[in-house]
């Protein structure tokens, strides 16, 4: 109990840092974009942008025009976003600090100091539904059919996965665990049918949708930043900051693919033919995007300069790639390095 109150704290205090409590506004001189989302079509961006007080969800389009504000944070933080398949709504989770309780009383009453949301937010008309209040949802993710939402929650008997159908608003817990650390990352088949999943010191699982038939597919190494290929076939992860594997699930075998610099993978790293990945790399001074065969074969550096470029997401044209720099601007590159160019904001004339 000791160690769970420990992390809760943690955690707790670290969100507090990060709370919201003046109502934003983008601006070009002092927001910092912090993380970007395509849309499965390819036709719009999501983004977080955080200037020195407030942060919010924003959307453009693929060519950086119809800028509009998704969410108004007047207080607590938004995180968890997924888009639906048909790239009309997303998904995120809210958390609000309570202003009658306090972290110590809260923890002796076995109570959360938070009140928090899954939020079901359409994006053209901006009307929003809430899914469920009773625990923070974290790394959601849609289901492939669109009828399901997938999230992680903390609870008193650790990190657990959990299923909520949409219409029936009926949540199905997928895992128990008493151990805290135990579940680290996660994602659906195409299909729709399994979820695979990582632990802590037991390697990847996989499962039916509904939590039956829990089957442990390899031991080490543990499995951070999980992406399963859009074909179904491999699994891309990381081990550590420096190392990038990739998972045969078909023959069970885990190689790494490259490593010996810091790594970051974006929402999307696969292209749509599940042929080549893209991540960013620091190899010295500043992060650049590289794209490669799904073997680490072919590795090409398709951005350079005095910039640090991250996230890099491959759109749903297999030759695009769309990535942020120095975390104010979003850019948009083919994946054999020609074009690149700004999206947003718009270039200064």
């Amino acid at each position: 109990m000791n160690i769970y109150k420990s992390i809760v704290f943690s955690l707790i205090t670290f969100l507090l840092i990060i709370t919201f409590t003046i109502k934003p506004s983008y601006t070009e001189d002092n927001s910092k974009i912090l993380d970007i989302f395509p849309s499965p079509d390819g036709k719009q961006i999501v983004f977080l942008a955080t200037p020195p007080q407030g942060g919010n969800f924003w959307v453009i389009n693929i060519d950086g025009t119809g800028l509009q504000q998704l969410t108004n944070n007047v207080e607590g933080t938004y995180q968890g976003i997924s888009f639906s398949p048909d790239s009309k709504n997303i998904v995120l989770g809210k958390m609000v600090f309570r202003k009658d309780m306090n972290l110590r009383e809260s923890l002796k009453k076995g109570r959360s100091p938070t009140d928090t949301e899954m939020i079901l937010l359409n994006i053209d008309k901006k009307r929003q539904e809430i899914l469920m209040t009773e625990q923070w949802p974290f790394f959601s993710m849609w289901s492939p059919s669109g009828d399901k939402i997938g999230f992680g929650i903390i609870t008193g008997r650790g990190k657990n996965l959990c299923v909520i159908d949409i219409e029936k608003k009926i949540r199905n817990q997928l895992t128990i665990s008493g151990d805290l650390s135990s579940y680290v990352s996660w994602g659906w088949s195409p299909d729709g049918k399994k979820i695979y999943f990582s632990r802590l010191a037991h390697g990847i699982w996989v499962m039916k949708s509904d939590g039956s038939e829990k089957k442990k597919l390899i031991d080490n190494p543990i499995a951070y930043d999980f992406y399963i290929s859009p074909n179904g076939m491999k699994i891309l992860f990381t081990v550590s900051a420096d190392s990038l594997w990739l998972l045969d699930i078909n023959r069970l075998k885990a190689k790494e693919v490259t490593s010996g610099s810091v790594l970051i993978l974006g929402k999307y790293p696969w292209s749509s033919d599940s042929i080549k990945i893209c991540y960013s790399a620091k190899k010295g001074e500043h992060w650049n995007i590289f794209v490669s065969q799904i073997e680490g074969e072919d590795v090409r550096q398709i951005t350079n300069g005095e910039n640090d470029d991250i996230s890099p997401c491959w759109l749903s044209e297999n030759n695009k790639i769309t990535f942020l720099r120095n975390s104010n601007s979003i850019w948009l590159i083919n994946s054999n390095a020609t074009n690149p160019h700004q999206i947003f904001p718009k270039p200064k004339k």
